[in-house]
């Protein structure tokens, strides 16, 4: 008997090392989305948060509003309450790229938004969160000090699921509502806990 339980290893083991090193090559062959590809161009050698070059919490806005014309963006500048023009949000918009919002405060970008509503970016194209925040008409999602935002059916999420906003902060918020990553699970999993949802 044990020397059947050998052979179906022999033969087994092998078969699952080819289909994991063919399921490796297929997945790294997958282009990026185009939506995100500002993760990638400018960001090589920059930790996250970072998008085109722009880091929440040291970029300037005169760098990033360089940095958004360079890459193709129409941008126009909406100064804050300040007179001395020190806050405000810098609007992007390009047809072949994501609509943004850069955040500006002390003359410095605090937050980037992504609007990903027509672009069809799904969970699975983002990677996994870290925590997942419950309210009435989307799921947050936190991947360290980024915030990703689905609006949901039914409170329902899947690697499907539709991103329709992608937030960078300049740091870290604390989730106080939020629940660890489980996976998949229902809300009403997560509701489990002791926090409740």
């Amino acid at each position: 008997m044990l020397r059947v339980y050998v052979r179906c290893a022999l033969l087994l083991v092998p078969l699952w090392a080819l289909l994991a090193a063919l399921m490796s090559v297929l997945g790294s062959g997958q282009p990026l989305h185009p939506a995100l590809r500002g993760f990638i161009e400018g960001c090589e050698t920059i930790p996250p948060p970072c998008w085109y070059g722009i880091v929440p919490g040291v970029t300037s806005r005169t760098s990033a509003l360089d940095t958004l014309l360079a890459a193709g963006y129409h941008v126009q500048n909406h100064v804050g309450s300040i007179s001395d023009g020190s806050d405000g949000v810098l609007v992007a918009e390009a047809a072949h790229l994501a609509a943004a919002g850069v955040t500006y405060d002390d003359f410095t970008v605090s937050a980037i938004s992504l609007s990903l509503t027509t672009w069809q970016v799904h969970l699975g194209d983002v990677g996994l969160p870290a925590g997942v925040i419950f309210r009435r008409d989307s799921l947050v999602f936190q991947i360290r000090a980024q915030f990703v935002a689905y609006h949901t059916a039914a409170g329902r999420f899947s690697p499907y699921t539709p991103v329709t906003l992608l937030s960078l902060q300049s740091r870290e918020r604390p989730m106080r509502s939020a629940y660890n990553w489980r996976g998949f699970a229902l809300p009403w999993r997560y509701c489990q806990s002791p926090h409740r949802c």
